[in-house]
């Protein structure tokens, strides 16, 4: 090769490497997100005879501008929300988002998530029903809690792995809670259980009163046996999402699931949501106009 030759390859090579350098970055590498904590919570047969999968969080450290995160959902599951959260009162409002194939990208203007989906494998056994739920983040996670709730009606809960806590949650149900800490990225998040239940029944209609009358203040037992304080539970959802930082809300009629977005298109709509029933409600709405309930 002549010394022309080379000059002219070697000025090309670095006409590339400067391109190279030049080109924009992405404002949040993926490697770089650890999430503070993240929350799973599994309900079965809570609204829809299938596993409702809640997964809420906080990317750890300060964010001062949107956040994109991207996670992978298992295979066959019906989103039906994705919302982040005001840190201040714990309202929800719908996140901007897209999904392609199994994967949700959403983003987060203060780093809180809100993902909600229903996954059928739950398993039918006479009265045994069982369901194992696998799943990993894609992102290191510094707590991690799992969740689980028996349902209304239910009995004889047994979770794997062991090690948590048995409690009662503000519908006045059975759950236990089992928490880790020093998750890496990518891990999997493995956790199976079992109950048994006489009927095909679901909670919310379980534990809603009557049709047409108010709830009442005195505790009214459920069809599980538990007491539960119905005035208690109809505020409830909204007091713990102010206060207990978990993003509940309970809702009687959820929302269907939001259409999903073509490849590459994001979605966003800024929608609040009914604390207390579910229900969209307009800005400058100071009560529901579905269900009466004054709108934090």
């Amino acid at each position: 090769m002549t010394a022309h030759r080379r000059t002219a390859s070697w000025l090309i090579l670095s006409l590339i490497l400067g391109w190279l350098v030049l080109l924009p970055r992405p404002a949040h590498a993926q490697q770089s997100i650890t999430l503070e904590r993240l929350v799973i919570r599994l309900w079965p047969e809570f609204d829809r005879p299938d596993v409702l999968v809640l997964l809420s969080g906080q990317v750890a450290g300060e964010v001062s501008e949107p956040v994109e995160l991207t996670f992978a959902l298992p295979p066959g599951i019906s989103l039906n929300a994705v919302a982040f959260a005001n840190e201040e009162t714990g309202e929800l409002f719908t996140a901007e988002h897209s999904m392609e194939g199994d994967r949700l990208t959403l983003i987060s203007p203060n780093g809180t998530f809100h993902i909600e989906f229903y996954d059928p494998a739950i398993q039918f056994d006479g009265e045994t029903r069982r369901y194992s739920f696998e799943w990993a983040a894609g992102y290191a996670v510094n707590e991690l809690q799992l969740e689980v709730q028996q349902p209304a009606g239910g009995r004889n809960l047994s979770v794997d792995p062991p090690g948590g806590v048995s409690d009662v949650d503000q519908f006045g149900l059975a759950i236990y809670t089992l928490t880790q800490t020093g998750l890496p990225a990518g891990e999997p998040v493995r956790i199976t259980f079992s109950y048994e239940k006489t009927d095909n029944a679901l909670t919310v209609d379980l534990l809603a009163p009557p049709t047409g009358e108010q709830p009442q203040a005195e505790s009214v037992p459920s069809a599980g046996g538990v007491n539960i304080p119905w005035a208690w539970v109809a505020v409830g959802a909204g007091v713990l999402l102010a206060a207990g930082g978990g993003y509940w809300y309970f809702r009687q009629e959820r929302e269907p699931p939001a259409p999903r977005a073509r490849s590459g298109k994001r979605q966003q709509t800024g929608k609040r949501f009914c604390t207390q029933c579910g229900k969209a409600v307009e800005p400058g709405d100071k009560f529901c106009r579905h269900c009466g309930a004054r709108l934090r």
